[in-house]
C-alpha cells in the first residue's frame, strides 16, 4: 500500500522523499563506517564519539519521519 501511495504524490513530495532517503543512506554509511573503524582497529570509543553517534541516529530518525509522513518542519527539530 505504501508503494501505491507513493505514485499518488506530487513531484515535489516525491523529490523530497528521494532527498530524505539519500540523506538516510549517507548517514547510515557514516555510522556503519565509524563502527567498522572502531571494531577493526580495536579502538576505544570516546564520549564525543558516542554523542555524535546519538546525534546521527536522531537526525536519521527525523529524516525517516519525513519519508514516512508528510514533510514537516517539526521533524527537522526533533533531533535537536
Amino acid at each position: 500500500m505504501l508503494i501505491h501511495l507513493y505514485f499518488l504524490r506530487s513531484i515535489y513530495e516525491k523529490s523530497t522523499i528521494i532527498i530524505n532517503l539519500l540523506g538516510i543512506f549517507i548517514l547510515c554509511f557514516i555510522h556503519l563506517g565509524a563502527y567498522a573503524v572502531q571494531f577493526i582497529y580495536n579502538e576505544l570509543h570516546c564520549p564525543l564519539c558516542l554523542m555524535q553517534r546519538m546525534d546521527i541516529i536522531g537526525v536519521t530518525f527525523g529524516l525517516a519521519l519525513n519519508v514516512r509522513y508528510i514533510v514537516n518542519s517539526a521533524h527537522y527539530v526533533f533531533p535537536l
